[in-house]
Formats: C-alpha cells, sequence, structure tokens
C-alpha cells in the first residue's frame, strides 16, 4: 500500500468531515449562540457555499500551475482549521461582516479540496487503477460525512457547547 494513498484516504476523510459539519451546524450555531437571525444566519452559509464555487476552480488552477498539489492540500488543511479555530472564537463582539468573512474563507478553502484531492489520487494511483483508487478514495471520504456530524453532535451535547467540536475537528 502506497503510503501517499493512505495519507490522501485520511485526508478526505477529516477534510469531508470538517466540510460537512460546518455546513451542519454554523446556523444553529448563530442562531442559538449570538441571537442571529434565520436570514443573517443563512446569508452566513449562503457565503461559504459561494465561496465554494470560487475555491474548487481557483484551488484547481493552483495545483496546476504549481505543479504541487500535495502542498496545496496541506495548505488547504491549514486554512480550513484557522477557520474552524476562528469560528469556534465567534463571540458576541464578532462584527456580522467579520463573521461573513470567515465563512467566505471557509468555504473557500472547505469546499474548494475536493477536485485537487480527486485529481492528485488518480495521479498517484497505477495507471491501470486510476479509477478504482479514485473510488475507493470517494467511499472513504463519505466516512468523514457520515460519522462527524452525529460526532459533533455528541460532544455539543456533552460540552453544551458549538466551540468544543469545531476546536477538535480543526485538529486533524
Amino acid at each position: 500500500v502506497d503510503p501517499a494513498l493512505v495519507r490522501i484516504v485520511f485526508t478526505a476523510l477529516a477534510y469531508a468531515g470538517l466540510q460537512i459539519s460546518f455546513f451542519t451546524y454554523i446556523v444553529a450555531y448563530l442562531i442559538d449562540d449570538f441571537a442571529y437571525t434565520l436570514v443573517a444566519a443563512g446569508l452566513a452559509l449562503s457565503m461559504a457555499n459561494f465561496g465554494g464555487i470560487f475555491g474548487r476552480v481557483f484551488w484547481g488552477w493552483v495545483a496546476d500551475r504549481t505543479r504541487a498539489p500535495g502542498t496545496v492540500l496541506g495548505l488547504l488543511g491549514l486554512a480550513m482549521a484557522a477557520t474552524a479555530v476562528a469560528t469556534a472564537s465567534f463571540g458576541t463582539n464578532w462584527p456580522v461582516w467579520g463573521v461573513l468573512v470567515v465563512c467566505l474563507i471557509f468555504g473557500i478553502t472547505a469546499v474548494g479540496w475536493n477536485g485537487v484531492l480527486i485529481s492528485e489520487t488518480a495521479r498517484l494511483a497505477p495507471a491501470s487503477m486510476a479509477g478504482q483508487v479514485s473510488g475507493g478514495t470517494t467511499f472513504m471520504m463519505f466516512f468523514g460525512v457520515v460519522f462527524y456530524p452525529p460526532t459533533f453532535s455528541i460532544l455539543h451535547g456533552a460540552f453544551e457547547s458549538y466551540r468544543v467540536p469545531f476546536m477538535l475537528f480543526a485538529m486533524p
């Protein structure tokens, strides 16, 4: 087993888990903890989605231009972690525009990684197995999608805080 492919699989699982957890809980977090209206919290979620549209195209272009998709993925992970920590640090003193900027950056990074990761998976796979390896990686990636949100919910319930799971999910 190629260690680079193993790292890709765990990267995909962690990135997908953080991505889906943010999208699952950001609206509730803003409403419950900061009394945002549904419209204002929805705008924050929309900013993240908008950022994702830009991020998918931009990060693919950057990975192609630099010929360093692994580095791009690593830097995206650091940026995702930073935005998850920033999300956990939201407070009543944060201006709405600040929250919206963090959500936008989260979307640019936490949604923009997918294409780079799948293309890197195909590149690392043995030539005759690019489809199978990419499909297997995507299959494993969805374990993050399936298991992170309920784990987030359990942590939220145990600590009565959205901040703790955002901080913990930033770590991987």
